[in-house]
């Protein structure tokens, strides 16, 4: 194991996390590990996080929209090298510092609050999948920490806005029982008021039963000031060095108890070494299901689709739907053309708020209808490019870890079609819009399907997945489908010993 570095000059051994092996897994012994100058505490109730450079790579986002808002008020541009450094510092700081002004300067709080605010709207309103990819490995391991029971709450020196669209737009919001931004609690990092206000909030949810002075948790952060916050407030810190701070500066600040260089290195610390294969990620999905949005989960409104959030109600079928799918242990995904957004009709902040409007609707119908992580093409020239291109589906597929012929689209446009053919994903038409039942009239002949979709395909069956009245009658019947195959598979296992026993003659 790599040794970690405690304060300046102090080389301690990692040491073994045998707090989680007491949520996970209780009857297992813990073994003797080396002390560490501040051993991870064997009571820790939480894990908290950071979220820029610790479970996001935003880095490209927030530099281009940095030099945007610099340039568009007169500032000179900044390098990369400056961009790292003032990280440590919330929005308005950082900015203020960029324009060249200090701390003691009279226009310090104003001018870094101009930048800031136009800045936050940049950086919000492009969120996607796309501009803020996740740290892989690292947000499946909040994923399993937080199906393991482990309470966790995120803290970030950015908007608590941003944080909660990344998290929306990833599928993770659900993990996170706590998220607070710079906005949202009394003092940024690396004061510890934010840290302790997530705690408290924890404590406040019946997750943390009583709140006391002990140690409570850790704190996962890639930046001095997220290991200082982590000591101020009395969490054990561990610094993680692929964010936008190296090794050297993580070690050389002396405020974390483990530093970790790649993101095994967390996993190594986080998840019991007695677990089977800890570093092994999460098995591929057997079976997904990849959903359009308009017409097939909410009410087609027609051209140019939802503008205002008054519009969105969602379709009978939608929350039944997802609440089958979560109770069979399929994952989904919502793939969504928005191009009103590229055509100046609304924004990608708009959307946003949609979709967390529809999670919320979903919620209120059936809490256990979950909505796996949402693609969305803007239209707007940028990657992923709209239906019927492949890129929203294959992203999906890429996020699920499914294979293309272990999944079902569902769609009500041919586009959908297009796009699921072009990804080599199975693919069920539904009705339960205008949009949809004109593609059903296209589909409804060989020669139609070949004009419309460049191949021949039988009556009733566009891709594979068959036409049905809704969502819920498409997912159910490739849900039988399935089924019947399994049986099927069964049933000849069973049959396969008794076809090889040698057939002997009977004399009567």
């Amino acid at each position: 194991r790599r040794a970690c570095r405690r304060g300046p000059s102090q080389y301690m051994p990692a040491p073994h996390p045998v707090w989680l092996l007491a949520l996970l897994m209780p009857a297992v012994a813990t073994r003797t590990t080396p002390p560490l100058a501040r051993p991870l505490p064997p009571l820790a109730r939480a894990v908290l996080w950071d979220l820029d450079g610790t479970l996001c790579d935003s880095f490209r986002l927030a530099f281009d929209a940095t030099q945007e808002v610099l340039l568009a008020h007169g500032h000179a541009a900044i390098s990369e090298a400056v961009y790292h450094e003032c990280t440590r510092y919330t929005t308005p700081d950082r900015f203020a510092r960029h324009a060249g002004l200090l701390p003691a300067d009279e226009a310090f709080l104003g001018v870094g609050r101009e930048l800031g605010d136009h800045f936050d709207a940049l950086y919000i309103a492009r969120v996607s999948t796309h501009t803020a990819p996740l740290f892989e490995a690292t947000a499946q391991l909040a994923l399993r920490l937080a199906a393991a029971g482990v309470p966790m709450a995120l803290l970030t020196n950015a908007a608590v806005e941003y944080a909660e669209a990344v998290l929306t737009v990833h599928g993770l919001r659900h993990a996170f029982a706590v998220v607070n931004g710079a906005d949202s609690v009394p003092a940024a990092k690396p004061r510890p008021d934010g840290l302790i206000q997530c705690l408290a909030q924890l404590s406040a949810q019946g997750l943390l039963g009583a709140f006391d002075s002990s140690c409570l948790g850790i704190y996962i952060g890639d930046s001095p000031s997220d290991g200082e916050a982590a000591r101020l407030a009395g969490l054990f810190s561990v610094g993680v060095a692929w964010g936008s701070h190296p090794l050297f500066t993580l070690e050389r600040c002396g405020h974390f108890d483990e530093i970790c260089v790649t993101e095994s290195d967390l996993l190594r610390l986080l998840l019991p070494d007695s677990l089977s294969d800890p570093l092994a990620p999460p098995p591929p999905a057997e079976q997904a299901v990849l959903i359009d949005r308009d017409g097939v989960l909410n009410e087609d409104v027609g051209h140019p689709g939802v503008l205002e959030l008054e519009q969105l109600s969602l379709l009978p079928a939608a929350a039944p739907v997802l609440a089958l799918l979560a109770a069979r242990g399929h994952p989904t995904a919502l793939v969504t053309n928005q191009k009103a957004v590229g055509l100046g009709l609304t924004s990608a902040a708009k959307v946003q708020q949609t979709h967390e409007k529809l999670r919320a609707l979903l919620a209120a119908a059936d809490e256990t209808a979950t909505l796996g992580p949402i693609f969305v093409s803007l239209g707007d020239g940028h990657s992923p490019l709209p239906k019927p291109a492949a890129d929203l589906p294959l992203a999906a597929l890429s996020a699920l870890r499914c294979k293309a012929e272990h999944a079902l689209m569902v769609g009500d446009a041919l586009t959908d079609a297009e796009a699921a053919v072009a990804a080599g994903v199975s693919f069920a038409l539904v009705t339960s819009s205008a949009h949809g039942q004109w593609a059903a009239a296209e589909l409804s002949t060989p020669s139609k399907a070949a004009a419309a979709l460049g191949f021949a395909a039988a009556l009733g069956t566009p891709v594979g997945g068959g036409v049905h009245a809704d969502v819920l009658d498409a997912v159910q019947a490739h849900l039988t489908a399935l089924d019947r195959q399994r049986a099927q598979r069964a049933l000849e296992r069973l049959l396969a010993p008794a076809r090889s026993m040698p057939v002997r003659a009977v004399v009567l």
